[in-house]
């Protein structure tokens, strides 16, 4: 395989990954890719604001082309936050996003598992520009917990050409696809992702945040994900063991 990273979760310890609020492998429940998964735990509680299950980040990488996909499951009964839980990020390589942050596009949930929602966070002044603008997938059917689900995603820079990248030299047409299931939820391929060639994807997170907002988690509940995937091709989606 041509793959940058393939990780099947059964150790933490790998070259390029760190941990917060340190999740656990979990070598009990039945993947789709045998052997472990990574563990996400979130408490009972009530909470003012959003509330982590943990994160796992991949740093290190410098391309301005490349395919994510993992497996992702919730537990049986998650409750699911009001407003949306957080799936995947992806980081570029500084703070040269419109809104001020490394947050280039995040991956949720939203409206109890109804929609598959993305937010990206879009250089210059198109449709897409400015604060985070959320865009929907047309997948209807609802996210049943304690089913695991394959969630893949496709991002391309825009370029940049000429001399010392300017404002004038930078041309829209960045990508982004997702997957779910194999099946694909939007497609856009006008982003202006950077002002800048030397700007590339650095960091994946898979940090599934509960929230926008606050609310109650009634009892503890999980997440978990297994077999990630980093690639320059489509990976498309593996058959379970």
């Amino acid at each position: 395989t041509d793959a940058f990273e393939i990780n099947e979760w059964d150790a933490l310890a790998r070259p390029g990954w760190s941990f917060n609020a340190p999740p656990v492998i979990d070598n009990t429940t039945d993947t789709p890719a045998g052997g472990g998964a990574l563990k996400m735990t979130y408490l009972p509680g009530t909470f003012p604001t959003s509330t982590g299950g943990g994160r796992a980040s991949y740093e290190g990488l410098s391309a301005t082309e490349l395919y994510v996909g993992h497996w992702f499951k919730y537990s049986p009964g998650f409750t699911f936050n009001p407003f949306s839980t957080k799936i995947d990020y992806m980081w570029v390589d500084s703070n040269q996003i419109a809104t001020g942050t490394q947050a280039a596009f995040t991956i949720r949930e939203q409206q109890q598992g109804t929609l598959l929602a993305v937010d990206v966070s879009i250089q210059g002044n198109g449709p897409l520009a400015g604060l985070p603008h959320t865009v929907y997938s047309d997948w209807n059917p609802k996210l049943q917990t304690g089913v695991w689900y394959w969630l893949e995603y496709h991002v391309r820079m825009n370029d940049v050409v000429g001399e010392g990248g300017s404002q004038t030299d930078v041309v829209a047409n960045g990508a982004l696809e997702v997957w779910l299931n194999d099946v694909l939820q939007g497609s856009w391929n006008d982003l202006r992702w950077r002002d800048g060639a030397n700007r590339k994807w650095k960091t994946l997170l898979h940090s599934p945040e509960w929230g926008g907002g606050g609310g109650t988690i009634p009892a503890e509940q999980y997440m978990w994900y297994d077999h990630t995937v980093i690639s320059p091709t489509r990976i498309g989606m593996p058959a379970a063991q």
